[in-house]
């Protein structure tokens, strides 16, 4: 069980995500380096709309492409979700589609996903920089269409902050509720401590129910790891929330890439989940001016084997400054992030699409092991209030 009730969506530390931020420039140099959230409401209609659902909504840009999550609770009938180009209390035409539902979707939905040129529409096709230019103005919006509102029944305007992390507020109950963990790594000890409200965590590990609570002699306490996809079970005095780190796809699987044949190039591979595929990130320095490429091949640097992944869509595409740094980024749909968990390694060739397989100047092997998977789902309940940890998990 994974999820939480999602009730609104903040900007950390110390912004108030309705508020009206200032313009941003962003560009393909700085992107990378901010986060994009909205709080999804109905009365973020230009005709505000009544209604129990409600959503976040975070996005990242790193490079060209710009992944994303959206969590929408106690929905009815949403059939599309759309960013759309236009000012708050205006409304724009769509520039990107995020999710479509046919049939619609009931309950609670949890998507994650990847944008990139190619998937900008109407004033935005094929405008990158546009894009990016309407991000930093604050002049996008997410908008999420149902069956009852089919012009909108929640919507966010999109606000840019550097340094900022977009966190959930997720609404426990008092009592006892089975929470699954989609935020940041932390443990149960900075829960706790931060949520004065919380009495209790329970965790069901291999060798039963392990339990951290603050009332108890820190020589019993015992320190739950709480990481993406943890279920655990948080017992509440009072009905509270707690502001949970929105996990956007973040790095899983690296390569650290060292110098092959004296070549001086040096670097770091990144692989992260994105959906049901892998986004995977390149950075080097130490390289001649110009274009190199960069894949993935089964075995090891010390064993080396066939091209994993060959073609346009995988290709990491390396354009040197005359420092002879370069960092790309692409997303691969065609593997989840376990495929590449074992046996893998990740090259950096001394030219780009003229001569792919030319010699090798930089090599790492992929080191680490994927999360629990996250549901990305539709129709499951999120958070569980109410249930007894003893006979239900």
């Amino acid at each position: 069980l994974v999820g939480a009730v999602l009730l609104g969506l903040s900007l950390l530390p110390g912004h108030d995500a309705e508020a009206t931020a200032e313009p941003i420039v962003v560009s393909q140099a700085n992107a990378g380096a901010l986060t994009f959230g909205a709080t999804l409401s109905g009365e973020a209609q230009p005709t505000p709309v009544e209604t129990d659902a409600v959503g976040g909504f975070a996005l990242e840009v790193a490079g060209g492409v710009a992944t994303y999550t959206l969590a929408l609770i106690g929905i009815d009938a949403v059939s599309q979700a759309h960013i759309h180009q236009g000012a708050a209390g205006t409304d724009g035409g769509v520039v990107a589609f995020l999710a479509s539902h046919e049939p619609a979707a009931d309950g609670d939905v949890w998507i994650e996903g990847a944008l990139r040129t190619s998937d900008l529409i109407g004033a935005l096709a094929a405008d990158w920089d546009g894009f990016l230019a309407d991000l930093g103005a604050g002049n996008l919006y997410v908008n999420v269409h149902t069956s009852a509102n089919p012009g909108g029944e929640l919507r966010g305007q999109l606000i840019a902050h550097a340094d900022a992390t977009v966190s959930i507020a997720v609404a426990v109950p008092a009592g006892a509720s089975l929470l699954g963990w989609f935020g940041l790594d932390t443990d149960s000890a900075a829960v706790l401590e931060s949520q004065p409200a919380l009495t209790a965590i329970w965790w069901l590990g291999p060798e039963g129910w392990i339990l951290d609570a603050p009332v108890l002699p820190i020589s019993f306490r015992s320190q739950i790891a709480i990481v993406r996809g943890t279920a655990i079970v948080v017992i509440a005095g009072e009905a509270t929330t707690v502001q949970v780190p929105l996990a956007s796809p973040g790095v899983e699987l690296t390569a650290v890439l060292s110098a092959f044949e004296e070549s001086g190039v040096s670097g770091l591979a990144t692989l992260s989940a994105v959906g049901s595929g892998t986004r995977i990130r390149v950075a080097a320095q130490g390289l001649t001016e110009g274009p190199h490429s960069s894949h993935t091949h089964h075995g090891s640097c010390s064993d080396q084997g066939i091209v994993d992944l060959r073609g346009t869509e995988s290709l990491v595409e390396l354009d040197a400054d005359d420092a002879g740094d370069a960092a790309a980024t692409t997303i691969w749909a065609a593997h989840g992030l376990d495929h590449f968990a074992t046996n893998h390694y990740v090259v950096i060739h001394r030219t780009n699409a003229a001569n792919r397989t030319g010699h090798v100047i930089a090599c790492g092997n992929v080191v680490g092991s994927p999360p629990p998977v996250v549901c990305v789902c539709a129709g499951h309940s999120m958070l569980v209030p109410g249930r007894s940890a003893g006979i239900h998990y």
